[in-house]
């Protein structure tokens, strides 16, 4: 029996992306803290550490007065105070209404917070298309994260008419400013958006620029662009460096990758050893196509030893996760 390692289908990995981060001054530090609310997913309610951080009523008196007089840092300080409940009970009103005053006072990272409560429905009387307003503005002043999120809102037409366009053009606009994640964004419309705007050349310049910022998915694909000479010229001795790291991570389409590539020994030396344990590692979080492969490396001893049992086994996992050719 030959090993074959035709594996259809396109193996871009298209994550779970989010428009950036929504930034909360905390009163311990004068608005220089920093709490991740990814748009598109569930806001969370601060840590132990935000809960901890008790403001008691006379500070928070004389914050909203300094608010009051103009001083758009304190009054981001009074929202955090009443998004977290520090030492008052949870107002997401009241905080919305010192976000957006911090906004009109020039304050960006009050119209980025005001833009993502907006988009999160946290406000009541407020549509979600009025966000991109906020945001906009936010964007405008320089703030990378609402410029990402205005192009989620754009790219996914939720809070505004869809228009990939524009989301391409926020998208950019982050990523110049180096927003990963708003690089990532950027790349995956280049190669699953529009037709007429794809440019494969570009998001592997994108996906690799993502992946220096530390984005697993990015790595993957720009390895994947370098191991099939996508976009460019093939690299299949970069694409291994990278699938690997990836892999001891147990990203298992890169232990799939990685495992074609020792076997075939493209980019390196051939190791049907390291390849066979690839495989199994990524059939172990469920890759269908590694159970798949890693199960003829068994039936046939590649890598090591004979293992018809567990061959079968592997096979009929393939099967159950979806690989059709595996249930003959």
């Amino acid at each position: 029996m030959t090993l074959c390692l035709s594996i259809s289908g396109s193996a871009f990995a298209s994550s779970r992306l989010y428009g950036g981060e929504m930034i909360g001054a905390s009163p311990s530090s004068m608005g220089r803290s920093k709490s991740a609310f990814p748009l598109g997913s569930e806001i969370r309610k601060g840590d132990s550490a935000k809960k901890a951080d008790q403001v008691s009523p006379k500070v928070l008196k004389k914050m909203i007065a300094k608010c009051d007089s103009g001083y758009s840092d304190f009054c981001g300080m009074v929202s955090f105070v009443y998004f977290y409940g520090q030492g008052v009970a949870e107002n997401k009103a009241l905080a919305f209404k010192y976000l957006e005053r911090a906004c009109q006072l020039g304050n960006m990272t009050g119209c980025l917070n005001a833009g993502a409560m907006v988009a999160f429905e946290m406000v009541e009387n407020r549509k979600v298309s009025e966000a991109s307003q906020f945001l906009l503005k936010a964007c405008n002043g320089g703030l990378a994260e609402a410029c990402s999120n205005l192009g989620v809102i754009y790219r996914d037409g939720d809070g505004a008419k869809e228009d990939e366009k524009i989301a391409r053009k926020y998208f950019s606009m982050a990523c110049e400013k180096n927003n990963f994640i708003a690089c990532e964004h950027f790349a995956l419309l280049l190669i699953s958006g529009d037709r007429i705007l794809s440019d494969m050349a570009a998001a592997r310049v994108y996906f690799q620029k993502a992946c220096k910022g530390g984005l697993t998915e990015s790595c993957f694909n720009y390895a994947y662009m370098l191991a099939k000479g996508e976009g460019g010229d093939a690299d299949k001795v970069s694409a291994r460096k990278l699938f690997l790291p990836l892999c001891e991570q147990n990203h298992p389409e890169s232990c799939l990758e990685l495992g074609i590539l020792m076997v075939k020994g493209d980019g390196g030396a051939e190791d049907p050893k390291f390849a066979r344990s690839a495989f199994l590692k990524a059939c172990e979080v469920h890759n269908a196509n590694a159970c798949h492969l890693g199960g003829l490396m068994l039936l046939e001893g590649l890598g090591g030893e004979k293992d018809v049992v567990r061959a079968k086994a592997l096979k009929d996992k393939a099967c159950t996760l979806g690989r059709k050719g595996s249930c003959s």
